[in-house]
This record gives C-alpha cells, structure tokens and sequence, in this order.
C-alpha cells in the first residue's frame, strides 16, 4: 500500500479532524494537524512542533484535508450569515494557499447544500437549493476551490457528507441532544409528525472516505452518507433502545414536542454510487452500532 508521504488537515481539532488524523495515520501519512488561531488564521496544532502558516505547511504535502469550519450553535440569522461569511472567507485563503503550492484539496462539504424535499436518491448532479447562508456558503466554496484547483492544474474533491457524528462531536446536534437527554432519563420529543429525515454517517466511515479522496487519483463531487434516511422519530427510537440496552434502568418516553417542524418536509436520500465506484468506499457502520458506541463513551468514567 502506498505510503500516503505529508497531508496537512484542518480542522484536526474537531470530530472530522480527530478521526482524519488517525485514518491518516495508520495508513503512513505524516500528518501536519492545523487547527485555526486566535486570529482565524489555520495555524499547526502539534505541542512538539512550533506553529507554522498553512504556507509553511504546504511545503511539499500530498494533499490538504479542509475541515476547518464554524458551526451555528443555535438560530440566529445575523450570526448565522456573519459565521457562513466567515467560513467562506477561510475557505478561500485555503484554497488560494493550495492553488500557490499546487497542492490538490479535499473539501468538507454538506449535503445540505441540497435543500432537499426529494423522495428519489439524489446523486451530485442534482440542482442544488440550499436553504440558509450557511449551506450557501459551503456551495460557493465548492466552486471556488474548483476554480483555484483547474487554474492551478490541480485536484479538488468536494466530499458532500450527510450528518456525521461520533464520540468526539462537541456540537448540539440533534442526535447528540437526544442521547444526553436519554441518559438523563428525559423524554425525547420530537417536532412534528416526526417525519423529517436525516443521513446520520457515523465518522469513522467519513475517515475512510476522506483517507481515499486523498490517495486516490479522483477529482469531483462525492457523496458520502450511510444511504438510510432516518426519520426523527425512528432516530428517537433508536436512541432510547440504545440508552436502555446499556442501562435497562432507565426506560425513555417518545413523544411528540406539540410543537411545529420549521424544517418539515425535507428528506435525505442520497446515491452512494459515485463514491463505491471511484472512492471504493461503502458505509460500514449501521446507526444501531454507531449509537451504542456513542453510549458506551458517553457512560465511561472520564
């Protein structure tokens, strides 16, 4: 197997970036970590090493695994389309860095950008709608990291990735606020009738995506989800048999919130088959698994 030489990763402080790392590394790449300094500038994340720019870092890399990103912590349209310009702004000094280098850039993008109410698997040539600056944003990145890297003769992998999650994720996603609420013995409710869908994509089947985005000679838009969408009320419904089979004490309630879906309607179904083909990747981790695991580290001594 081919040693996969320097990648640098941003983000390499948050759940993506926690499990590139390692996939990276087991697969003989030296990896440079970047995580963003006080300044929002990409600086390297290593307590051995002197931090560096991403110039410096891209020194005769393989590639850079761009994971780098803010995420909303709760609704506020002003911050919302203030941190989606933020984001946007750092992806282009990402890019701009690696097009210099002629560095090849493997994309963290979101499925999201899909905005999607189809009953139908959408593949990457679906038009895309995305509804709010922040999946906006990761679409015109998209393209801007295209137009550096054809400019500059080089790769760009744009990994469109469903709802991922894992034991590291510090966000209040809705899963997570499930299984804190479960192992609290709290009801879980739902918006609703319950039937907004997610792709939950447990992380360590992004990391293997990721791993072969870079040691593959592929260049384009890939999904990478778990192929099942999840309605919230199925997604309550798992997490309470995982909390119960790992602490049968505790027996959660589903119910309706009462209250309406802002997002009611929207799906998440997406076609694997680009990625199978040209990744060679398949979703390995079933939500079943992936929640059990999520419990058992949310349940062990710190």
């Amino acid at each position: 197997m081919d040693p996969l030489g320097l990648v640098v990763v941003t983000g390499a402080h948050g759940l993506l970036g926690r499990a590139a790392h390692e996939a990276l590394r087991a697969r003989g790449a030296d990896v440079v970590p970047l995580v963003r300094g006080p300044d929002g500038a990409p600086l390297e994340w290593a307590p051995d090493r002197a931090p560096r720019t991403l110039t410096e870092a891209l020194d005769g890399a393989r590639a850079v695994v761009h994971l780098a990103a803010g995420r909303p912590t709760h609704f506020d349209a002003a911050g919302v389309a203030a941190l989606a310009a933020a984001n946007l702004a750092l992806d282009a000094s990402v890019f701009e860095a690696a097009a210099r280098a002629r560095v090849p850039v493997v994309y963290a993008s979101g499925c999201s950008v899909y905005g999607s109410r189809s009953l139908e698997p959408l593949t990457e040539d679906a038009p895309c709608s995305p509804l709010g600056p922040y999946p906006a944003a990761k679409l015109e990145a998209e393209r801007l990291g295209r137009a550096h890297a054809v400019d500059a003769g080089t790769r760009f992998v744009a990994l469109r990735i469903a709802a991922p999650y894992g034991p590291h994720q510090t966000a209040a996603t809705v899963l997570q606020r499930f299984v804190t609420a479960a192992l609290a013995g709290a009801p879980l409710r739902y918006f609703g009738d319950g039937t907004r869908e997610q792709d939950f994509v447990h992380v360590d089947d992004v990391a293997r995506a990721l791993v072969e985005a870079v040691a593959r000679p592929v260049d384009g838009v890939f999904h990478v989800a778990s192929g099942v969408p999840t309605t919230m009320r199925a997604l309550a419904d798992a997490v309470a048999r995982a909390v119960h089979a790992a602490a049968p004490s505790l027996r959660v309630v589903v119910e309706p919130a009462g209250e309406p879906d802002p997002q009611a309607g929207l799906t998440a179904r997406y076609d694997l088959r680009r990625a199978r083909e040209a990744l060679g990747v398949e979703p390995r981790v079933s939500l079943d698994a992936g929640l059990a695991a999520l419990v058992a580290a949310r349940r062990a001594p710190p």
